[in-house]
């Protein structure tokens, strides 16, 4: 069913998300329940499906965009092409 986002999911996601980047984990599924985090599901993080039909949003078109933007800037970086990244 769907449910709204909280105040405490939010913090829990802000604390994780430095070692998340930091190890190079782009896309992760976090299992909370309450305030506790259970666990994080870096290999398969499920739930895209049910994120389409409960709020309408395209998590796998935005998950695509986003590495095809990574894919274009690196490029740029590597053959010295400087890019301005406006998002």
């Amino acid at each position: 069913k769907r449910v709204a986002f909280t105040k405490v999911e939010a913090q829990i996601a802000e604390i994780i998300r430095p070692k998340l980047v930091a190890d190079g984990l782009y896309f992760v599924g976090a299992d909370l329940v309450g305030n506790k985090l259970l666990e994080v599901n870096v290999f398969c993080p499920g739930g895209i499906n049910n994120i389409n039909e409960l709020y309408g949003i395209n998590v796998g078109e935005a998950v695509i965009q986003d590495l095809e933007k990574r894919v274009r800037l690196k490029k740029a970086k590597v053959s010295g092409i400087k890019l301005i990244q406006t998002s």
